[in-house]
This record gives structure tokens, C-alpha cells and sequence, in this order.
């Protein structure tokens, strides 16, 4: 109940700023033939146990926000397009991060779609207002689908991912769910070159916790984007 209620006084604040008349918006027809794709990324998705509601999930989730089109000053809010994730909801169950152990839940998988959103946006120079990193690296090298570090939890209530089109150009989303493996297409009417971003690995920190921070190079410039940190693999815990 309280995860609930903290999402609507959210959405409240967020209204009262004047967001809500920028959010990106979703296109009604067919994408112009003058529009050019200027960003593509493809991540496999691992067969596991969960996979099959991993991909239902995300499924799901991109009916609500496969086509967006995002025009300069308008803004990505995930839980202002995807519902709460439950079986009313329509979702499935899935493996998902909760309390830092491994666990099945409703909307489990969804992580990577919205991870995959978050990289997309850090190259197509956005400015990142919320993002939160998971509690802890679950995957060893040889099975990652993403750098460490370009990971975007979501929890209703919680966590959100928020970000901001401060650019000049007008960006459409489509995404593509295949039995294994997710793509997302943006495209654009002007040629557009993607920035370059790096997450650098740094010394363990006293705590256990590895810390990876984003940098993001625009021409000579770097900019510092966030550091996140997460605790050690979880490698004996299968689900």
C-alpha cells in the first residue's frame, strides 16, 4: 500500500512541475521514409527458467512504449508509461533482484528493457534525472548482455528511470522482442552520431562493493555522468 501511495505523490510532483506537458508522446501512424536509424543495440536474452516470462514482461511492457517520440525538452518517465507490474496488469512471473537475493516476481525480467533504454539514453546525450543501479553484480563475465554499470533497476514505488531530451534532435523509439534477444531502434530525421560511453571499473571499495563509474565523451570533453557500486556475484543461487 505504501509503495502505492508514494507512486502517486510522485506522479503528483511531478505533474505540479510541469512535466506532464513535455513526457514523450506516442506516434499515431507509420514512421516518415525520410527518418534514418541512428542508434540500434541488440542484447541477447538468456535461456533460463524464467526466460519465457522474461520475454512476456518485456512484451508487455513495450505496449506501452513501442513508437515514442521524444522532441527536444520532453521527458522519459517509466512509471508514468508502464503499469504496475502484477498479473491484473497482465504480467508474468519472473526471476528478479529483491532484497538482494534472487527471487521470482511478478514483472521480473523487466530490468533489461528498461537497462537497455538507460544506455540508449546516455548515447543519445541525455540528461539522466533518476537511475538506480541494482544491489549487486549477479552475472560473471562470459554471461553479461550489458556493461556493468548500464544496468537501470525499476521498482514501483521506488525506483524510477528519468531522464530528459536536452538535445536538438527529435528521437522515435521501437523496440523488438525475439525469442532470444532485444533490440531497440531509435531513428531520426537528421543524421545523428551517437556519443561514446565508458564504464571504468575501479579498485574494490572497503566494503566488499565494486564501483563503476559512467563517463561520457562528447568531442574533448568528459563528462562524468554517476558512479554505482554493487556488491559480489551471486553465483551459487540458481533461479
Amino acid at each position: 500500500m505504501f509503495s502505492v501511495l508514494r507512486h502517486y505523490l510522485l506522479l503528483v510532483v511531478f505533474f505540479l512541475r510541469g512535466r506532464r506537458f513535455r513526457l514523450a508522446r506516442h506516434r499515431l501512424g507509420p514512421l516518415p521514409s525520410d527518418w534514418q536509424i541512428v542508434f540500434e543495440e541488440k542484447q541477447p536474452i538468456h535461456a533460463t527458467e524464467y526466460a519465457e516470462g522474461k520475454i512476456a514482461n518485456m512484451r508487455r511492457a513495450i505496449a506501452e512504449i513501442e513508437g515514442l517520440v521524444m522532441p527536444p525538452g520532453s521527458w522519459f518517465s517509466w512509471w508514468h508509461f508502464v503499469p504496475r507490474p502484477g498479473a491484473h496488469n497482465g504480467f508474468a512471473l519472473g526471476r528478479t533482484l529483491l532484497r538482494g537475493r534472487l527471487t521470482a516476481g511478478y514483472g521480473g525480467g523487466l530490468c533489461q528493457l528498461s537497462g537497455i533504454i538507460y544506455l540508449a539514453a546516455l548515447k543519445l546525450g541525455m540528461t539522466v534525472h533518476e537511475r538506480h543501479a541494482h544491489s549487486r553484480d549477479i552475472y560473471r563475465e562470459e554471461e553479461r548482455y550489458t556493461p556493468l554499470g548500464a544496468d537501470a533497476a525499476i521498482v514501483f514505488g521506488y525506483k524510477n528511470l528519468v531522464f530528459q531530451n536536452g538535445t536538438d534532435y527529435t528521437f522515435v523509439w521501437n523496440f523488438h522482442v525475439e525469442q532470444n534477444a532485444l533490440i531497440l531502434r531509435i531513428s531520426a530525421r537528421q543524421k545523428f552520431t551517437p556519443t561514446q560511453i565508458i564504464f571504468k571499473a575501479e579498485p574494490t571499495v572497503s566494503d566488499g562493493r565494486v564501483a563503476i563509474t559512467t563517463l561520457r565523451h562528447r568531442g574533448e570533453v568528459t563528462e562524468t555522468i554517476c558512479r554505482s557500486f554493487y556488491l559480489r556475484e551471486i553465483h551459487d543461487e540458481k533461479i
